[in-house]
């Protein structure tokens, strides 16, 4: 069962009108700033000269975005994006408020732990999602990540940051028609999938673009 868009494209004329992050405390640690630019560059895995890419959008609060993420993607990445077959890119679609600071938070490391970062959002979803305030969970997923609560600050209170997000969405919504979460285009949109589907029809679809499976260990 696919995760059906809950705000609609209306509620994302401006990035002002998403869901605002909950203020943070107050903290007497010393300011922190955030490489924006770095933070809002292509989060991409794989060889640049693979025949085949595949973009993801997905949201942080999407439990079929976290089941891919801990079940399906590790094999996929496995024996297709570390073989230069495939490359992926990660592009965000927050679904609310909390999935928008998520996504802010996995740009906020650097772009090697961006994948690191992400699994353990996911992994730790429903533990974090559930909490009556889940920017506190959030930043106890950054503090154990290394991440000082000044950065986290700083991360979350970036207007261009959360604006970079924000066009994320649109753009998945205008360009691709991003119905659900996750959903992934391969080769500009030559073949899709959307919603939690199993590895199997992924490498039906990576099979059918010409890619091959390696063989079983």
């Amino acid at each position: 069962m696919r995760r059906n868009v809950l705000f609609g494209l209306a509620a994302l004329a401006g990035a002002a009108l998403l869901p605002t992050v909950p203020a943070l405390a107050q903290s007497a640690a010393p300011a922190a700033t955030i490489d924006v630019k770095a933070a809002t560059a292509e989060r991409v895995v794989g060889s640049p000269n693979a025949k085949i890419t595949i973009i993801e959008y997905s949201s942080f609060t999407c439990p079929h975005c976290a089941d891919f993420h801990e079940k399906t993607w590790p094999r996929l990445k496995a024996d297709f994006v570390d073989t230069g077959q495939v490359r992926m890119i990660f592009r965000d679609y927050p679904l609310n408020g909390p999935a928008l600071a998520a996504a802010m938070l996995a740009r906020c490391v650097p772009a090697e732990r961006y994948e690191g970062m992400s699994a353990a959002i996911f992994k730790s979803l429903r533990v974090w999602a559930a909490n009556p305030d889940p920017i506190k969970g959030l930043q106890q997923i950054a503090r154990l990540a290394g991440m000082s609560d000044a950065t986290f600050q700083a991360c979350l209170s970036n207007e261009e940051l959360k604006q970079s997000v924000a066009q994320s969405r649109l753009t998945g919504t205008e360009k691709y028609k991003v119905a659900s979460t996750p959903s992934f285009f391969f080769n500009e949109g030559k073949e899709k999938i959307e919603g939690a589907a199993p590895y199997e029809d992924f490498v039906k679809v990576l099979e059918k673009l010409g890619a091959k499976k390696p063989p079983a260990k």
